[in-house]
C-alpha cells in the first residue's frame, strides 16, 4: 500500500527554510554596508563644514546632525571618528616635530654663524703679534784710543861723526861674514866695527876684547846711535837706534840689521 505524503504545513517547513536563509542572510550584510557608508557621509559632512567655515552656524548643521544622529551613535561612528581623531592627532605631532626641528636646525645654524662672525671679528682686530728680532746691541760711542803702530822705518840717521858711522854700518847689511875680515866685500863683527870708525878717523881695535875697553861703558837705557852692543863677551856690534843694531852675526846670516837680542855691556866712543 502506497502513502504520498501530504502537503501540509510540516512538510512544506524545511523547503520554505531553505528558500528563506539567502534572503534572510543578505538584509543584514547590506544594512551593514549602508550604515558604514552613511556613517563615512556624515564624517565627510562635517569635515566639510568645518573647512567651509559653517561650524560657526548652528542652523545649517543641526538639521543634518540630527538626522544622522542614528547613525553617529552606531559603534562604527564611534570606531572611524576615533581613528580619524588620532590621525589628526599624529599629524599634528608629527608637524610640530618638524617645525621644532627646522627650528632647532636654524638656531643651530645662527649660533655657528655667530662664532664665525665673532672668531673673524677677533682676528680683525687683534694686532699681529710682532716678531722676535735679535736685539741690536747700541753701539758705543766712546772712541777709543788709537793705538799708532811703531814706525817700522830706521830713526833719522844722526849728524855728524855719529851719523857717519851708522851710516856705513846700515850700508853694509847684506854682505858676508868671513872670520878675520874688515871689508869692502865680507867682514866679521870687529871688523865691522873697525871700517865704520875708519870713516871718522878713529882707529880701532880687530878684537872683540880690544873694543871692551874703549871708550866709556853706558846702560842699555843710556844706549845712543854709534854705541858698541856687546851681546856677550865675544861678540859685538852697532847700535842705530829704535832698539836695533848692525852686526856681522854668522857665516849663514852675514851682516844684517836686528833688535839687541841681549845686552851684556856696551861702550861709547864718541
Amino acid at each position: 500500500m502506497r502513502h504520498t505524503t501530504g502537503a501540509g504545513p510540516t512538510g512544506a517547513g524545511p523547503a520554505q527554510d531553505a528558500r528563506e536563509s539567502p534572503g534572510s542572510t543578505r538584509e543584514p550584510l547590506l544594512f551593514t554596508t549602508v550604515r558604514r557608508r552613511l556613517a563615512a557621509l556624515a564624517v565627510l559632512t562635517v569635515v566639510a563644514a568645518t573647512v567651509a567655515g559653517s561650524v560657526g552656524r548652528p542652523s545649517d548643521v543641526e538639521p543634518t546632525t540630527r538626522s544622522l544622529s542614528p547613525i553617529v551613535a552606531s559603534p562604527a561612528f564611534d570606531d572611524r571618528a576615533e581613528n580619524l581623531e588620532l590621525a589628526r592627532a599624529a599629524r599634528a605631532a608629527r608637524a610640530s616635530a618638524e617645525a621644532s626641528a627646522s627650528a632647532s636646525a636654524s638656531a643651530a645654524a645662527a649660533a655657528s654663524a655667530a662664532d664665525a662672525a665673532k672668531k673673524a671679528a677677533a682676528q680683525a682686530t687683534t694686532p699681529p703679534a710682532p716678531r722676535a728680532t735679535a736685539k741690536s746691541t747700541p753701539k758705543s760711542t766712546t772712541k777709543k784710543p788709537v793705538q799708532r803702530k811703531r814706525a817700522e822705518t830706521a830713526p833719522a840717521a844722526p849728524a855728524g861723526a855719529v851719523g857717519t858711522v851708522v851710516a856705513f854700518a846700515r850700508a853694509q847689511v847684506g854682505k858676508r861674514y868671513v872670520f878675520g875680515t874688515a871689508g869692502p866685500n865680507t867682514f866679521d863683527c870687529s871688523g865691522l866695527v873697525k871700517a865704520a870708525y875708519l870713516r871718522v878717523g878713529i882707529s880701532l881695535p880687530h878684537q872683540t876684547g880690544g873694543l871692551a875697553g874703549r871708550g866709556r861703558s853706558v846702560s842699555r837705557a843710556q844706549l845712543a846711535p854709534g854705541d858698541l852692543v856687546f851681546p856677550s863677551s865675544g861678540h859685538v856690534g852697532i847700535y842705530v837706534g829704535g832698539g836695533q843694531m848692525v852686526h856681522a852675526s854668522t857665516p849663514r846670516g852675514g851682516v844684517k840689521l836686528s833688535s839687541v837680542y841681549k845686552f851684556s855691556f856696551a861702550r861709547r866712543i864718541l
